[in-house]
């Protein structure tokens, strides 16, 4: 709306939760510490993780809990939920892999599963609360999950790094794929590299950020 920009305090910034009232964020100590940043009137809360080194993290839909993916001080590398009453910690993937290494975190609109890629090289639904993960489809070396769409049908998956980014909306009973946006800038001169693709809840708008390289040539006469 114009107004100017508000700081909201230290730490890395993970994602506004559902009521858009706090900030998850986290501070680079050892070991980690979550921050809830309220961004209207409050106090900024700390959470302890459970010794979990945070690579992502990301909101349930009930505002109640917190997913993460990072390695527990034992090695232990997975995904988590971390409830706010500061409860105990709870793995919901399998020992092992690099389930969350790339990032894109989505979890479903019900809050019953998240949707991240695992082993094989594909994207694996892991329910929240019980049950066995299972593989939904594969996906290329540069592609990671963005978001569910509303009704959970569908699950966007960005490409990145590549030029043009493109994104993908994925049928997840059938895998089914079809382009939905191509991601290239107005001016493409110096463009090297298309990252952090967003997509919003409702489908309607997406973002994202690239890196630009640009140079100048000189003629230099009159040198001889």
């Amino acid at each position: 709306d114009g107004s100017p920009h508000v700081r909201l305090g230290e730490g890395r910034a993970f994602a506004l939760s559902p009521d858009g009232k706090l900030v998850l964020a986290s501070l680079p100590t050892a070991p980690n510490r979550l921050l809830l940043l309220p961004t209207g009137p409050g106090e900024v809360r700390q959470i302890d993780p459970g010794g979990i080194g945070i690579d992502a993290a990301a909101w349930f839909p009930d505002g109640e809990r917190i997913l993460l993916a990072g390695t527990q001080w034992s090695g232990d590398r997975r995904l988590w939920v971390l409830g706010l009453d500061a409860g105990p910690v709870r793995p919901i993937s399998p020992p092992g892999g690099d389930v969350g290494s790339r990032a894109g975190l989505c979890i479903t609109p019900d809050g019953s599963g998240v949707a991240a890629v695992g082993p094989e090289g594909k994207v694996w639904l892991y329910p929240a609360e019980s049950g066995e993960p299972r593989p939904l489809f594969p996906v290329a070396h540069n592609e990671v999950p963005l978001r569910f769409s509303a009704d959970g049908r569908y699950l966007y998956i960005g490409a990145r790094r590549d030029l043009p980014g493109h994104i993908f909306r994925v049928e997840v009973a059938t895998g089914a794929r079809e382009p939905w946006r191509t991601l290239l800038p107005a001016d493409p001169a110096g463009v090297r590299s298309i990252g952090n693709i967003h997509v919003t809840p409702d489908g309607a708008s997406y973002a994202y950020t690239y890196n630009r390289l640009l140079s100048e040539l000189y003629l230099v006469s009159g040198l001889s």
